[in-house]
């Protein structure tokens, strides 16, 4: 954040994150592990940039490469079973709609700095 000390260009961090980095999941201890740890890094450093606009985004079920691989080797049958229903419904999310929902959140800003926001909360 050295480089940008001299400009008045508004800065803004956008954390990609996941529900697990804030509730636990079976099967998915080190993923969860590292998601909170994340979260709580941002939380951080809003607090020591106030001049920073951090946001920690949870996406959702979007379908990616690692989704996929997700639906594949998952050992959980409780998370496989939501995937399977996720895509059996069809409500598995494009990178088009998650992008245009975080842009609406970043315009809306109804958020606080280091706050995590998911694509599904109002």
């Amino acid at each position: 954040m050295n480089l940008f000390d001299s400009t008045n260009i508004k800065k803004v961090v956008i954390n990609i994150t996941s529900l697990n980095g804030i509730q636990a999941n079976k099967a998915c201890g080190y993923y969860c592990s590292a998601k909170a740890a994340r979260e709580m890094y941002f939380k951080v450093f809003a607090l020591e940039n106030p001049d920073v606009d951090v946001l920690s985004y949870a996406p959702g079920h979007v379908d990616t490469d690692m989704l996929q691989t997700v639906c594949k080797t998952i050992t959980n049958p409780e998370t496989n079973k939501i995937i399977q229903h996720l895509h059996e419904t069809n409500t598995v999310l494009t990178t088009e709609q998650t992008v245009n929902r975080l842009v609406e959140i970043l315009k809306e800003h109804k958020y606080n700095a280091g706050d995590h926001v998911d694509y599904h909360d109002k």
